[in-house]
């Protein structure tokens, strides 16, 4: 990547290698009953030896000897669960990864969650239940914060219909944040997400909406505050047409955000959990909101603070693309994009109302964005991919300033996959 300031006369152009191996075992204890694990090892750029003290990046370090003693490589285990089939459903329960099972791309974060999780498939329907623990702070041997109920839960309950042409369901969740303690708040609120996917021949649609309802600040009774309240919307619509080697798409998708002039309201939170957002799976492009560009370059930033930044996960935006590919045989995809954005409410630089002294964002305009890219099936289990990307900066990224000049950038990218 050129430059991902996205402003002029500035040189933080950036290239490197890297590389992550990812191992998930099932070991079937009996039948019906599994112990799954996931890790992931030497997740790292090549030639970057920060983790590894004053060793040789791949050395076997001892643990005795106190200075070198870090971490063993750097294998990180991710997922350790139980799943058993039993005669009343199907229970996973450790840190397992949820929002994998749910709804389209849109909103899903495949995260890995400490969890209890119970479905059933009756016919052609599911229902479930699940459970999510988020944030622990009871008092154990480890950390007394000196104080109770300041946990973060989240009850879900789902309910879901599909066969061959129709795929729709329904969820609800409650989102019970108390970690703020001892701030005086708490925040809560009841998430409501319905999906619907239509298959037909070569014709696929699928769309989703978030809505997101409650209290951002519910403040305890002795805090004199005003409470503060807490609603924000999303949706997502995508057609896809194939015809022959050829395929045609097109998206539509909005994240709230938000409006710095109503106080006493949030409509688009920064806090993921609270705010109806594209999840980190969804990766429209190569540069905008793109996870990998997120993970191992970093945020694109304007001009300002953080809040002039664009990371992973759509927030605060209306989006349109659309989409045409080539597969001329099984292993060859090849696919150009184009992309608009613009935010939904442009914010001031400290979250707070407007005012002569903290102007909004001079423009809500992110940019427009082409990529094309080309894969290759080597394998049934190897695959390499190589991109390209060109971002035309909106003015968004100048902040609260109309003479800061920003930069369109590009980006050049390639993967070699090996799954199995």
């Amino acid at each position: 990547m050129d430059n991902h300031t996205l402003l002029e006369d500035t040189d933080q152009s950036t290239a490197f290698f890297h590389q992550r191996l990812r191992m998930q075992t099932e070991f079937q204890i009996e039948k019906g009953l599994s112990l799954i694990t996931r890790f992931d090892a030497l997740e790292k750029i090549w030639g970057d030896q920060q983790w590894t003290g004053s060793r040789s990046n791949v050395a076997d370090r001892p643990h005795y000897n106190k200075s070198s003693a870090l971490e063993q490589e750097n294998i990180e285990f991710e997922q350790a669960y139980i799943r058993y089939l039993s005669p009343i459903g199907i229970w996973q329960i450790g840190y397992v990864p949820h929002d994998t099972i749910w709804g389209t791309i849109w909103g899903t974060s495949e995260r890995n969650e400490a969890l209890i999780q119970w479905g059933i498939p009756i016919g052609k329907f599911m229902v479930g239940l699940k459970y999510i623990k988020g944030t622990e702070k009871s008092k154990t041997r480890f950390n007394d914060p000196g104080y109770t109920d300041a946990d973060k839960d989240t009850w879900t309950g789902v309910i879901r219909y599909k066969d061959e042409k129709i795929e729709t369901g329904f969820k609800w969740a409650w989102l019970n944040k108390r970690d703020t303690r001892p701030s005086g708040f708490k925040t809560q609120a009841h998430l409501l997400t319905p999906y619907f996917i239509w298959r037909n021949g070569p014709f696929k649609l699928e769309t989703e909406l978030e809505h997101l309802n409650g209290k951002n600040q519910d403040f305890e009774k002795d805090v004199p505050n005003k409470d503060v309240d807490l609603e924000a919307w999303s949706f997502y619509v995508n057609a896809e047409l194939n015809q022959g080697s050829f395929y045609f798409g097109g998206t539509a998708a909005y994240s709230s955000g938000d409006d710095p002039k109503t106080t006493s309201k949030v409509e688009g939170a920064s806090d993921p959990m609270f705010a109806c957002w594209g999840g980190l799976d969804y990766d429209p492009a190569l540069i905008l909101w793109n996870e990998d560009r997120n993970v191992w370059i970093g945020p694109l930033y304007g001009n300002g603070n953080e809040r002039t930044s664009v990371r992973s996960g759509v927030i605060n935006a209306l989006i349109f693309l659309g989409y045409v590919g080539y597969r001329p045989n099984e292993k060859w995809d090849i696919k150009a994009l184009w992309l608009y954005a613009k935010a939904d409410e442009r914010p001031t630089l400290d979250g707070k109302a407007p005012s002569p002294t903290n102007p909004r964002f001079v423009d809500d305009e992110y940019g427009h964005e082409i990529d094309i890219t080309a894969s290759y099936k080597i394998t049934n289990n190897l695959s390499y991919m190589v991109g390209a990307a060109y971002l035309w900066t909106g003015d968004y990224f100048k902040g609260t300033d109309r003479n800061a000049k920003v930069d369109d950038i590009y980006l050049l990218t390639h993967k070699l996959s090996l799954i199995f």
